[in-house]
């Protein structure tokens, strides 16, 4: 069984029930009678790193001990290098451990993260070149108490922009004009993304990954219209978008 957790005041949790249990002064702690077999028990301390240990139940007495976690202190950066004003910095463990904070323009500070191959998201609400709700998502290797000052830059990328227009080649303004990638983990992590056509029917989406996209106008009515775009690294690809016309 396990005997120890340290330092003092740690909480464990047997992920199997989500019970908690908290470390006396001398950083022990009882677990009920468990099943047999490999049970995750996350461990967490103010101050320092959370961790999942898999324990084998029955098993010799063991202890568990924690760090304090790496640190990380930098800045996002949009595609032409400035600094981000307003962002989430997430990052995220294999088994699903997530340290998270804001950034501004002078940056962000994460502390306690723990160790290993890591998944970081960038969510930004708002941004004159991203557009609104932009999320972007890469991987990162941290190692133990390690102290960090990377910058993340956010990569810049092919431009998806074009018209909503009647069958007569009216422009169509306030239409709700959807884009997703046909990559479906990218799809997953990073969603799709929207825009509102200004009063010539114009939208554009800037900084996508080179692929295919699936780009709709009204996605959401009977009068949908899809196309797929395949973009590349030359710039920016034009669509325009026929609907029928509104009435008025």
């Amino acid at each position: 069984m396990v005997e120890h957790i340290f330092p003092a005041g740690t909480e464990c949790s047997e992920t199997w029930t989500d019970r908690w249990f908290t470390t006396d002064a001398d950083g022990r702690f009882a677990l009920p009678p468990l099943p047999h077999g490999e049970l995750a028990l996350r461990v967490e301390a103010s101050g320092y790193a959370t961790q999942i240990f898999k324990v084998a139940v029955p098993s010799p007495a063991r202890d568990l001990a924690v760090d304090r976690g790496a640190r990380w202190t930098a800045r996002v950066l949009d595609p032409d290098g400035a600094a981000l004003t307003r962002c989430m910095v997430r990052l995220r463990t294999p088994d699903d451990v997530e340290v998270s904070t804001g950034c501004t323009a002078s940056g962000f500070d994460l502390r306690a993260i723990p160790p290993g191959d890591l998944k970081v998201t960038i969510e930004v609400p708002e941004h004159p070149a991203l557009g609104r709700s932009r999320r972007w998502v890469s991987k990162v290797h941290v190692t133990p108490n390690e102290t960090r000052s990377d910058d993340l830059r956010w990569p810049a990328g092919p431009t998806l922009a074009g018209r909503v227009v009647t069958p007569q080649g009216q422009p169509v303004a306030g239409v709700r004009v959807t884009t997703s990638s046909a990559d479906r983990d990218r799809l997953f992590w990073e969603g799709s993304l929207d825009a509102i056509t200004d009063a010539d029917g114009r939208f554009t989406f800037r900084h996508l990954a080179i692929g295919t996209w699936t780009v709709s106008a009204d996605p959401f009515t009977k009068g949908a219209v899809i196309r797929s775009i395949t973009l590349d690294a030359a710039g920016t690809a034009d669509v325009v978008l026929v609907v029928a016309a509104r009435k008025p």
